[in-house]
């Protein structure tokens, strides 16, 4: 675990030899993935989403 500033800075800088360069992108890229399957339909503003199946099977 990184605790303070100085521990951060020496951490190895993150370029295009870095082993898990695109690591981040790969995982943004599919909970993007998830999030678009799960959301059908835009949840309208102030409302709460279902989150149990008797709730969705309610909708």
């Amino acid at each position: 675990m990184i605790n303070t500033r100085p521990e951060a800075d020496a951490l190895p800088t993150v370029d295009d030899k870095h082993p898990f360069r695109s690591l981040n992108a790969a995982v943004i890229d599919a909970n993007s993935s998830f999030a678009d399957a799960y959301q059908t339909e835009p949840v309208p503003h102030g409302e709460l989403a279902a989150t149990t199946d008797h709730e969705l099977a309610a909708l």
